[in-house]
């Protein structure tokens, strides 16, 4: 969200707003889906973005705690 935002003037409290709508507006201007597609598919990029920060995340800290 930072590297999306980090020219917008807008308060950090809307960010995770503005980057799904940033999203779903650069899906739609280069593949020419429909609008209600760019929105389900940018859904789904920032859920598998989260999950996939989570997984690395939760890697990480088993190797950093000595866990498996």
């Amino acid at each position: 969200m930072t590297l999306l935002n980090s020219g917008s003037p807008t308060s950090m409290m809307y960010w995770p707003v503005e980057t799904y709508i940033g999203l779903t507006f650069t899906i739609g201007w280069l593949s020419g889906v429909p609008s209600w597609l760019a929105y389900v598919l940018a859904a789904v990029v920032l859920i598998l973005i989260v999950v996939g920060s989570y997984k690395i995340g939760s890697w990480v800290y088993g190797l950093v705690a000595g866990k498996s």
